[in-house]
């Protein structure tokens, strides 16, 4: 035989067969053409003048590696499928008189054609989509710099290379699976007896186990933890308990209500419960995919829309003002930045609505049963395992704060009050328990003293009067949900309780300013270059900085979510597909069967439809259980990147549900017309 037979009986079986290659090549080729866009962003050289680009080319490789996992269980999981629904195709070559070293031949020539195919669509689609992509990635970056794609060769090289070895393993497989076959064992594969599933117990146990660890991980973890290997504990104990659950704990549910004589033996419940038990057994590592692939969508769904609704509105919080400069160490470097401000204001337009100056004081150090220990003396390390909560206590006069709010407290010596936002956006700290004490004890050394010397020790108790929640400090933006202030008589007060954190004369300018967003821009770059000149590392907290810096950070972040969320949708219609697909051919005989023994074509029909219902929409509610056990890891992810906002995680978290529901509606009705179609 020649080669053009083989190529011409490979190209013939690809054609037959193009409801099941078709819908594989399509995914399989706009899955190269994800992995392809996140390799060519990664290595893109065109990037230089972007803010941290570095941290994007990161972003962007994770999606790397994440797509090339993905995309390698996704093939060989679709290749599986083929080579079952082709068994008896190729079991007749066998009786034909073929060898199977012939049929491994034409099945070379279809995983060829099928690879260049996929890889060459992939790559010319991923071209033309990437320059696309790329500058919606820089849309949602707020970049405006000038920066472009370029196209690398040795990007194009290495997604050939690696896709041409994934389709080269599953050939390998598949043609071990001819060469261990027997033709007639080929052709009666899909005729052997099926024997009634029962289901492990032991499954069952293991998988009630498995998500009972991984929820109790999810559930428990600390409000204010990102603990990746926690996370990563539960998220591998939730898959393992879902295929444990679709495998074995479904199919004894089902018996137990096949037991119930008074449900089971009524017509309806009769046949679907029957029916359902034989499903669940062919169909339980395919529906536990689904729903694993499913809660993937929606958490990676709802944690993009999350960034994109609350990003800006966080950076807001996390700044607090328009520019705040911390740590001032001399009065020249202060004199520098007041008259940045007198002398650039008016070249760009600038409108200074408000200047505050006032000492830089803080008390740095350990909270614990109404005593603040200084981190620089007092803590007994060696008895303390676990360190009590840290706070930074920021200490003002009540001249200075009456001067920045127009508020006026009169605290007595040796008292204070204590200003702070109601809720921590960032963390969990003991601020109600700091808040219910009715005197604080300051104790150990200061930051430059040591604990040597009576002067240079801190031993002070001052008395709480009161907690303000709604001062205009916080009104105005000057306390971030983070801060606490403590507000004492006078500077004389101040002194005595500051451990001297940031240094003895240091002092802080809260600036507040108007201007267009182009102007605010080089006005802030201008105003910091002579200071930053200065050599000395004082704090430069500005919400311009902030912004690009946060967009950059979070848009490469939603860029990936997206990308990963078509990545884990097309898989996930493309199993559903062929789910339907391989239920239909079988079922087909069932239905014949079914009319010969005299039920009525409208009863079938019904209860067909409840049985394909339940076993589709299953995966869906499992997923959302799935989505709602992680909303708390979800939280912590979210929030280890903008501020602590549970209404608007939880309400872009059902916006995503109902979004996925509505489209996995979709493929059903879609897809459940092919079923419905091949069964008669």
């Amino acid at each position: 035989m020649n080669k053009c037979f083989y190529l011409k009986m490979a190209v013939g079986n690809l054609r037959r067969n193009k409801e099941i290659y078709f819908p594989y090549l399509l995914a399989s080729g706009l899955m190269i053409m994800v992995f392809y866009t996140f390799m060519l962003i990664a290595g893109n050289p065109g990037m230089e003048n972007i803010p941290q680009s570095d941290m994007i080319q990161m972003i962007m490789t994770i999606g790397v590696w994440v797509g090339a996992i993905f995309s390698v269980i996704f093939i060989f999981y679709a290749n599986s499928f083929l080579m079952k629904r082709r068994k008896k195709e190729f079991g007749l070559y066998g009786i034909l008189g073929l060898e199977k070293r012939h049929v491994a031949r034409i099945m070379v020539y279809e995983t060829g054609l099928a690879a260049l195919c996929a890889v060459g669509g992939g790559i010319l689609i991923g071209t033309v989509f990437s320059k696309l992509s790329f500058l919606i990635l820089l849309k949602v970056m707020h970049v405006t710099k000038d920066s472009t794609l370029i196209i690398q060769l040795s990007s194009v090289i290495k997604t050939v290379i690696l896709f041409l070895c994934i389709f080269l393993l599953a050939a390998v497989f598949n043609l071990f699976q001819i060469r261990m076959s027997h033709p007639i064992d080929l052709m009666s594969s899909k005729s052997k007896g099926e024997k009634e599933p029962k289901g492990s117990v032991v499954l069952a146990i293991l998988g009630v186990i498995f998500l009972g660890i991984g929820y109790y991980l999810a559930l428990t973890v600390r409000r204010d933890m990102l603990d990746l290997p926690v996370m990563f504990e539960a998220v591998l104990a939730v898959m393992a308990g879902t295929y444990c659950l679709f495998i074995s704990l479904s199919i004894k549910i089902l018996w137990l209500l096949k037991r119930n004589k008074k449900l089971y033996y009524k017509p309806d419940n009769f046949i679907s419960v029957s029916g359902l038990i034989y499903r669940m057994r062919q169909n339980a590592v395919g529906l536990a995919s689904i729903c694993i692939i499913c809660t993937m969508i929606i958490i990676t769904l709802s944690v993009t829309v999350s960034f994109q609704v609350g990003g800006t509105d966080s950076v807001k919080k996390m700044v607090g003002v328009d520019l705040a400069v911390e740590n001032i160490p001399t009065k020249e470097y202060e004199n520098l930045l007041l008259n940045g401000l007198k002398e650039l204001a008016p070249k760009y337009d600038i409108t200074i609505e408000r200047c505050d100056v006032f000492p830089d004081k803080k008390f740095n150090g350990f909270y614990k049963d109404g005593q603040i220990t200084s981190a620089y003396g007092g803590m007994n390390a060696e008895k303390e395992t676990v360190y009590p909560p840290f706070y930074n206590l920021n200490l003002m006069s009540a001249k200075d704060y009456k001067r920045i709010t127009g508020e006026e407290i009169k605290p007595e010596k040796n008292h204070g009050v204590l200003v702070m936002a109601k809720e921590n956006f960032w963390q969990e700290d003991n601020r109600a328990e700091l808040a219910g004490e009715q005197t604080l004890k300051f104790y150990g050394g200061k930051a430059d003293g040591g604990s040597g010397g009576a002067e240079e020790y801190i031993d002070e108790t001052v008395i709480i009067d009161g907690v303000i929640y709604n001062s205009p400090l916080i009104n105005d933006k000057y306390v971030t949900s983070s801060s606490v202030y403590m507000i004492v008589s006078d500077e004389d007060m101040v002194g005595k309780l500051d451990n001297c954190y940031v240094g003895r004369d240091y002092t802080v300018a809260i600036i507040e300013f108007e201007g267009s967003e182009t102007d605010r821009e080089a006005f802030v770059k201008e105003l910091k270059a002579p200071l930053d000149a200065t050599g000395y590392a004082a704090s430069f907290r500005s919400l311009e900085e902030y912004k690009e810096n946060f967009f950059i950070g979070y848009g490469g972040l939603v860029f990936m979510g997206v990308m990963l969320s078509i990545l884990f949708l097309l898989a996930m219609v493309l199993i559903i597909y062929y789910k339907q697909l391989s239920e239909g051919m079988e079922d087909r005989e069932r239905y014949q069967i079914m009319l010969k023994v005299g039920i009525e074509e409208k009863d079938i029909k019904k209860t067909i439809s409840k049985q394909v219902r339940t076993i589709f929409f299953v995966p869906l509610i499992v997923s959302v259980i799935h989505t709602a056990a992680a909303f708390k890891l979800t939280s912590n992810l979210i929030s280890s990147v903008m501020y602590r906002n549970y209404p608007l995680f939880a309400g872009c978290t059902v916006i995503v549900v109902l979004f996925a529901a509505a489209v996995y509606g979709a493929v059903y009705g879609i897809t459940a017309k092919i079923y419905y179609k091949l069964i008669h």
